[in-house]
């Protein structure tokens, strides 16, 4: 355990960022897995309708520091093959 007030301080907003940073990635993969389970049942319209919620809700990930860049847009580009592939 620390002893310095810094260190207490420190451990105690860790706590705080990796309860954000967990809501905000349950959030997202949710969000992912809903959009999945729409393009396996081959809905295009629904799919269609929540992929920019999803692209927004990857690249709110990418600005809090919870995702790289990169990982959002190969996301973002696969899903929306994806969803072409079926319309």
């Amino acid at each position: 355990m620390a002893n310095h007030n810094s260190s207490k301080k420190s451990i105690r907003k860790t706590i705080k960022r990796t309860l954000v940073n967990k809501m905000c990635v349950s959030r997202l993969r949710t969000l992912v897995k809903k959009l999945h389970s729409l393009i396996e049942a081959n809905d295009a319209k629904s799919a269609s309708a929540l992929f920019p919620d999803v692209q927004s809700e990857l690249m709110k990930n990418v600005s809090k520091g919870t995702l790289k860049k990169n990982t959002a847009s190969r996301t973002i580009s696969r899903i929306a093959a994806k969803i072409k592939k079926i319309s």
